[in-house]
């Protein structure tokens, strides 16, 4: 990949053995600007809330660009439609809690201002950039598995870049996300 200049990987949300049901369900949380990292903070965390409440374990990272990636892993039972309407009515239950029309789920409430959790891309064929990637961005930032603890108000995703994040330590955040196999 290296010799084709690929500078980003991106990985599909299910196995070659499980092509058609997801191993991952994705909640893409997209700051529209003005709306930026600090939003997609709240939100994610917002976010996470409704997930413990159900029982719901998830994984963070940042995209690598503006915003967050929040993976729950789930056994391959499910079809991507009903990983898309859960992650869907999860983000209706975060829209509504957030009251003041930061955040949006639906395409034609999706605007300048908001952190729009972009649930189609829980369909079948769609892809993520995958945990520890580089992305095309001026300062090489990579796309960084976090603990919860790390999302906070004053995240700074450029923190995590080629330079930063190559040396590892510290563990891997996401080192166990396939042991849970969860069911929705």
């Amino acid at each position: 990949m290296a010799n084709l200049s690929a500078i980003e990987i991106h990985i599909s949300l299910s196995r070659v053995e499980s092509y058609d049901r997801p191993d991952l369900i994705l909640f893409d949380l997209d700051p529209e600007a003005p709306a930026g990292i600090g939003e997609a903070v709240d939100a994610a965390l917002m976010l996470r809330e409704r997930l413990v409440s159900a029982g719901v374990e998830s994984y963070v990272k940042t995209s690598g660009k503006r915003g967050l990636h929040v993976a729950v892993p789930v056994a391959p039972v499910h079809t991507f439609g009903q990983a898309k309407e859960f992650v869907r009515r999860i983000g209706k239950e975060v829209v509504r809690e957030a009251g003041s029309g930061n955040v949006a789920v639906d395409m034609a409430s999706k605007g300048p201002g908001k952190v729009f959790i972009d649930y189609p891309q829980n369909s079948q064929g769609r892809v993520i950039v995958c945990p520890y990637s580089l992305r095309a961005t001026p300062c090489a930032t990579v796309s960084a598995p976090l603990s919860w603890e790390d999302v906070r108000r004053g995240l700074d995703p450029g923190r995590y870049n080629i330079f930063t994040v190559a040396g590892g330590g510290g563990g891997d955040p996401w080192g166990r996300i396939f042991e849970e196999g969860q069911r929705i």
